[in-house]
Parts: structure tokens; sequence; C-alpha cells
């Protein structure tokens, strides 16, 4: 009973906080606007120097896992977006960019 009664409002405050728009959307479009704040942000900012990082071992044996710019590369693929570099300096164009990412469909 305790299990379904937090179920049931985990459900209800996510529909409230995503006001009942596609999940997968909803999710695209958060980690695009983050992915165009980072970009923005001057080199010198710790969080930049992190996402521009690259490590020196290797990986281990297996299937290569999933990383977030993987993720962002994807989107930005799906939804063909041209010269998005340039397009994630200008805060206006990644804006509108954001907002198709919220009602695109595959």
């Amino acid at each position: 009973m305790l299990i379904v009664l937090c179920v049931d409002v985990n459900v209800k405050v996510l529909d409230k906080l995503i006001k009942r728009k596609n999940i997968v959307n909803y999710i695209k479009a958060q980690r695009l606007s983050r992915f165009g704040h980072v970009q923005r942000m001057p080199d010198i900012k710790t969080v930049k120097k992190i996402f521009n990082w690259k490590a020196l071992t290797k990986r281990s044996q297996g299937r290569p896992k999933y990383e977030w710019e993987d993720n962002i590369k994807q989107d930005i693929c799906q939804m063909k977006i041209k010269n998005w570099i340039a397009c994630a300096q200008d805060r206006g164009k990644w804006k509108e960019v954001v907002e198709k990412a919220k009602t695109f469909s595959n």
C-alpha cells in the first residue's frame, strides 16, 4: 500500500512539474538548454573545463558507455540543426532550438 501511494504521489509531482508534456521531449529540451548554457560559458569556468576534459586512460572493454555529449550530438543530428556551435553561442537562436525540441517528433 505504501509503495503504491509513493508511486502515485511521484506521478502527480511529475505531472505537475512537466505539465503533461512528453517526458522524452522534456528531458531532451532540458539537456539542450544546459548544453547551450555550458557552451556560452567562458573557458576559464570550472564547468566548461570539466566538459572539455578528456580522460588520459582507456575505457574498459566492452560496449562504450554513452556520455552526455553523445546524447547531445544525437539530439542535434535528429533535429537536423546546422551550424549548432554558432547557434549555441546566440542565446535567442538556441532558445528556439530548445523550444523546437519540446515539440519534436521523430
